[in-house]
C-alpha cells in the first residue's frame, strides 16, 4: 500500500509472523534488509504495528 504520511510519500509491507517471536524476527529481517538493500538517500526502512507497541521498537535509523 502506498499512501501520504507527514507530507512524504510512504510505502508498507505487511508481514504476518507466525510460529516465532516477533522480537527476533524484526531484529533479523532489519538486518538483512540493512545488509543486501540498497536504498536511495532520503529512504527509510521503519518498523511499526505490534512490534512498535510492544515498547521494544529501537528501529528508527536511515538505510
Amino acid at each position: 500500500m502506498v499512501r501520504n504520511e507527514d507530507g512524504l510519500l510512504t510505502g508498507y509491507v505487511f508481514v504476518d509472523v507466525a510460529g516465532r517471536d516477533l522480537s527476533s524476527y524484526v531484529d533479523e529481517a532489519d538486518r538483512l534488509i540493512r545488509q543486501k538493500v540498497k536504498m536511495p538517500a532520503g529512504y527509510v526502512a521503519l518498523w511499526s504495528g505490534q512490534y512498535e507497541r510492544s515498547g521494544t521498537c529501537i528501529c528508527s535509523g536511515t538505510i
